[in-house]
């Protein structure tokens, strides 16, 4: 079967370049990246104050007679609807809707709707929804037990139904419900696995088929790069080359096999003051709940992170970072160490012992 001409679309509203970079261009780079097939990105913006510096997206405020040729396209809204309540968003409701009088201009048989904060995680569901070709799908939430309509698939067989919608009376019709119990879908699947982030342990944020809701300073695996490459602007200048480091950790000494140019070589992390990290008592539980405070909050300053958890953002991360239910998955220390990036713009502090070292 020939692959249905696919417009993949998110709404959108940005108050400056920072929001932009944190949310909307993470989610195009992940998608632009991915397995997912389409023949054009829509960004349909709820009248954002600014777009400065947007890579290589046509920004539009009319459908033109012919569709823009730019592999991503921002259709900029003049005024401003926004969300009045948390069951009344006209802003996205105009947003969502839109997105089918773009398909129908342009000939698009196939509309997928990933929100800019849900990411398809698995090939197995980025395959379901490149091979659906008919109907209104969705996944479905086992936790607040409704639809996730943060992901939706809707095919031209649906168009009618995707256009009854959007003529309807927003303010008489949908202000109060919860969409997820509105819309017209005709599957909603039930066998991927995943949820929104607050309804999931942060352990196992990325280990499912998708994750909704995440947050800003939250980096998905597909955008993580190496330990090395992250550390390296952080230091001065890499220690020697050696075979291997014992790094001390509060449950003792942990060797790790290194290799020079290695991608897990723990050797840009300067070395600190290891009775710090000796301060701190915490059970797996507590790991959970610093995940929480970290991503939940995208706190700007330390303060914050100090007052909950008793100890400051960068002695924590160095002691997430040694705990032996992450010390072998280096995915999680990658995204430790985005997020102490975010936080305070400083090296992670640990202990780490050189062969010459009298401890080594």
């Amino acid at each position: 079967m020939a692959r249905l001409k696919t417009l993949l679309f998110c709404t959108s509203y940005s108050l400056d370049h920072n929001t932009w970079t944190r949310r909307y261009q993470k989610w195009l780079d992940h998608y632009q990246h991915s397995p997912l097939h389409f023949d054009q990105i829509l960004l349909i913006d709820d009248a954002s104050p600014s777009f400065a510096n947007l890579r290589q997206i046509e920004v539009i405020n009319h459908l033109p007679e012919t569709r823009p040729q730019s592999s991503v396209v921002l259709y900029h809204f003049q005024n401003h609807l926004g969300r009045n309540d948390i069951k009344d968003f006209p802003g996205w409701f105009r947003s969502f809707t839109f997105a089918l009088s773009y398909a129908k201009q342009y000939g698009f048989e196939k509309v997928v709707h990933l929100e800019s904060d849900f990411y398809v995680l698995s090939e197995p569901l980025f395959d379901w929804i490149n091979t659906l070709s008919s109907g209104w799908s969705t996944l479905f939430s086992q936790h607040y037990n409704f639809p996730e309509c943060a992901i939706q698939v809707i095919n031209q067989d649906q168009f009618n139904a995707y256009e009854h919608l959007a003529k309807k009376d927003y303010a008489k019709e949908y202000v109060g419900w919860d969409m997820e119990t509105v819309l017209p879908f005709t599957q909603v699947n039930k066998s991927f696995i995943g949820d929104r982030s607050d309804a999931i342990n942060p352990e196992q944020w990325w280990a499912g088929d998708y994750l909704a809701q995440v947050k800003g300073a939250m980096v998905p695996p597909s955008q993580l790069d190496t330990l090395t490459d992250l550390l390296a602007p952080l230091t001065p200048s890499a220690p020697p080359s050696q075979s291997s480091q014992t790094v001390h950790s509060p449950q003792g000494e942990s060797h790790v096999p290194v290799s020079p140019g290695s991608a897990n070589a723990p050797s840009p992390i300067q070395a600190g003051d290891n009775a710090q990290l000796n301060t701190i008592s915490m059970t797996s539980e507590d790991v959970a709940g610093a995940y929480r405070i970290l991503f939940e909050r995208d706190p700007i300053s330390s303060d914050p992170i100090k007052e909950l958890i008793g100890t400051t953002p960068d002695q924590l991360l160095a002691y997430l970072m040694l705990r032996p239910e992450f010390r072998n998955r280096p995915g999680i220390a990658q995204l430790i160490i985005k997020t102490a990036q975010s936080i305070q713009p400083q090296a992670i502090t640990a202990q780490i012992d050189t062969p010459n070292s009298s401890q080594a």
